[in-house]
């Protein structure tokens, strides 16, 4: 918990954001975490600490309306003077967790705003979205949602019109926002006849029908003008957009501030944009970022209520850090310093119905102060320079916040130098035979490591090519570690048996699945005892419990299209769901699931290079990190998939 105080901040002067009051020198008096007073003729009460801030300018906390917080970076946040983050969809064991008073205070973070959990279609953005398909499933994910006090309803790109109207009503009937892109599907006006308020993303203002190289900047005010009347608001994220223009490089300063599994996506973001985005086209690119400054100063000019959101912790977004430099954005293409400061402040508690207690320095509102060196109304480069917080009435000085800061990049540059070391994972228990191939991958995803497995190829005596796989996947926000145990047995490529063991928590779950008289039977046990059986009448190929056997055992097996999968969700239930296959000229493999697209590159030998999750920013990926052939050729791809990959290599070699 803070420990409070009284605090009298002197001598400072302070911008209170209240409207029509100007910048002057006044005493702030801080009981517990609420302003008591706050004025140029307050004094400072006799058992007060007093605080001198002389030549300081003192600002509310800054509010970022558009975030995936991570309690790992709430230092970050703090230390920029970010006192609220909008949360808009985060793994709800964690985010419902970090929301309570008691872990923000405990942890120095900035309180939260949250939507709890991404309403998202097929395929999700985001490997933590609920997923839904129905307008039923829709409300029913809603329902469950607000009975966890969620402060508004967010969705994802790929919901369908549908569902988003199914949303907008279960929202309405309990008097919450709804805050989304907007979809391709639905023209604006339909949407904000749905319900919607809240878009996020300059995109959700496009003329029907255009692009950003075709619309001109006029074209974009009919939209604006809609958006105004139907009281609605948008978060621009420019800096998104921006920051796509640029070469952070190999050694970029923002990497300290992120850990190994974030730094390890944010290499990768930008090697795909030096490899998509050649000095050629960034002409092209450029003409569009500047079409999109000029419609964002259209918008502050025609009055939309815009809410500044960082983004972060997307690719090269710093927590914290990343809304200053929106603002800084919206400062450089003319909208007024003050004017801006305004918008993370006073403006944001408006538009969000933040208002009753922050916003704006008055008595009765949360204490959350930020103290500057310089005015941040004639610059807001001048927020980076940053003297003291005051957060809920805890006062954190410049010299506390540089050793924080300090002491938590040299923790993140520890971790980064443990994370170079593989993850153990226990041998393998493998049936009789020979082993054809062997290996070892690891799995990250937006949040760090995952997992890493342990798999092997084996034909038995009789024949039989069995799949095995140890997998331990580490502890996450409301899961405890567990180790999967896998073995898919097959006889002339068809799928014969299996077996899958998960043990966590002291427990063991354990489900086998052979053919009975034509029809699959899985019989369930947990801690040994008999739990059921379960019964599907398809022709399953495989099963998916998130093991690279299945795609190792469907590199080998099958051929372009669609198939029945079992997918092993948490107690082992059994679901039949349908995977579609396509081979690009490469040779590599897009799975279409129901969970998204996975993308699997594959070496001659059998052996996967990479699996990607395609999931947004949020996305997954498994590396194969040790390989053994055991003397052999492996576990070769068929002749046609080894045909494809074979004639790409030529002309990879020559260059053509």
């Amino acid at each position: 918990m803070l420990m409070f105080e009284v605090l009298a901040i002197v001598g400072g002067k302070v911008h209170t954001l209240v409207p029509g009051a100007p910048a002057l020198e006044a005493v702030i008096v801080v009981d517990g975490d609420r302003i008591r007073e706050i004025g140029p003729n307050v004094r400072a009460p006799a058992d007060a600490r007093v605080v001198d801030a002389r030549g300081l300018h003192v600002i509310p906390g800054l509010i970022d309306g558009f975030a995936y917080h991570d309690p790992a970076h709430d230092l970050l946040y703090t230390r920029a003077g970010v006192a609220l983050v909008r949360d808009h969809g985060n793994e709800l064991g964690r985010i419902f967790a970090s929301r309570e008073r008691a872990d923000r205070d405990e942890r120095l973070g900035p309180l939260l705003s949250i939507a709890g959990g991404v309403i998202d279609g097929v395929p999700p953005a985001t490997n933590a979205a609920i997923l839904v398909r129905t307008a039923e499933e829709t409300s029913e994910a809603f329902t469950h949602l607000y009975e966890q006090k969620i402060d508004f309803s967010s969705f994802h790109a790929s919901l369908t019109p549908e569902c988003f109207r199914a949303l907008c009503r279960a929202a309405a009937e309990k008097g919450l926002a709804v805050w989304g892109p907007r979809l391709n599907a639905v023209p604006l006006e339909s949407a904000l006849e749905s319900g919607q308020r809240g878009f996020v993303f300059l995109d959700a203002l496009l003329p029907a029908g255009r692009t950003w190289s075709e619309a001109s900047v006029a074209e974009f005010e009919p939209n604006a003008k809609r958006l105004i009347s139907a009281g609605g608001a948008l978060v621009p994220m420019l800096r998104g957009y921006a920051r796509m223009l640029e070469d952070q490089g190999d050694t970029a300063p923002e990497l300290a501030w992120v850990g190994s599994q974030y730094e390890s996506m944010w290499r990768a973001e930008l090697a795909l944009r030096r490899e998509q985005l050649p000095q050629a086209q960034r002409g092209a690119a450029g003409a569009m970022l500047g079409k999109q400054r000029a419609v964002l100063r259209t918008l502050h000019e025609l009055g939309v209520a815009l809410v500044p959101g960082s983004g972060a912790p997307h690719p090269w977004l710093v927590p914290g850090e990343a809304l200053v430099r929106e603002l800084i954005e919206w400062q450089n293409v003319g909208i007024p310093p003050a004017a801006c400061l305004e918008y993370a402040t006073r403006g944001a508690a408006k538009t969000l119905g933040l208002a009753e207690t922050r916003g704006t320095l008055e008595a009765g509102k949360l204490a959350d102060l930020v103290l500057l060196r310089r005015d941040p109304t004639t610059d807001l480069n001048h927020l980076f320079e940053v003297e003291g917080i005051v957060l809920r009435g805890k006062l954190l000085e410049r010299a506390t916040l540089e050793t924080k800061a300090n002491e938590l990049r040299a923790a993140l540059a520890t971790e980064k130098a443990v994370a170079q070391a593989p993850l153990e994972v226990p041998a393998l228990a493998l049936p009789e035979g020979s082993v054809l191939l062997s290996g070892r991958v690891e799995t990250v995803g937006s949040t760090g490591r995952i997992a890493a497995e342990r798999f092997a190829v084996v034909r038995e005596l009789d024949e039989t090519v069995t799949l095995c796989g140890v997998r331990r996947i580490l502890a996450s926000a409301g899961n405890a570690e567990a180790l999967v145990e896998v073995r898919q047995r097959t006889k002339k490529d068809a799928l014969t048996s299996f077996e899958v063991k998960v043990r966590n928590s002291g427990h063991e779950f354990v489900a086998r699945g052979s053919q009975v008289g034509g029809q699959w039977r899985v019989e369930r046990r947990f801690d040994g005892a008999f739990v059921d059986i379960q019964a599907a009448r398809e022709s399953i190929v495989a099963i998916d419990c998130d093991s690279v056997t299945t795609y190792l055992l469907l590199g080998h097996t099958r051929s372009p299209g669609q198939f029945p999968i079992v997918r092993m969700e948490e107690g082992l239930q059994l679901e039949v769901v349908r995977w579609d296959l396509a081979l690009d000229d490469d040779g590599d493999h897009t799975f279409k699931t129901p969970g998204g697209l996975k993308l699997v590159g594959f070496e001659e030998y059998g052996a996967i290079q990479a699996v990607v999750e395609q999931v947004g920013s949020g996305g997954v990926q498994t590396t194969l990190m040790e390989v053994d052939l055991h003397g052999g050729p492996g576990y070769p791809l068929p002749a046609g998939k080894l045909e494809l990959k074979r004639r790409k290599q030529p002309e990879s070699r020559d260059g053509k």
